[in-house]
């Protein structure tokens, strides 16, 4: 995030924070005069099936990880 010169939020009311600018934030003004912070929603994508290779390769990672899991766990045994 980038600092700002004038925010416009509510942390100006407080001079000893940090500005910074809210870009992904929308700024309202209720009754009384009070700011209010709403966050911005993302933008929905489709996602597309995985691929054999996608999957191949996940599959890998999971095998890779669990027997990192289970050596750890043995060196863990081990030591104590």
């Amino acid at each position: 995030m980038k600092a700002c010169n004038r925010p416009q939020t509510a942390l100006a009311a407080e001079p000893r924070l940090f500005y910074l600018c809210v870009v992904l934030m929308t700024v309202t003004n209720e009754d009384g005069g009070r700011l209010n912070l709403f966050a911005k929603e993302p933008r929905m994508e489709l996602m597309e099936p995985l691929s054999r290779g996608q999957l191949r390769q996940r599959s890998l990672f999971y095998l890779v990880g669990g027997v990192a899991v289970v050596l750890m766990i043995g060196v863990t045994a081990l030591v104590s």
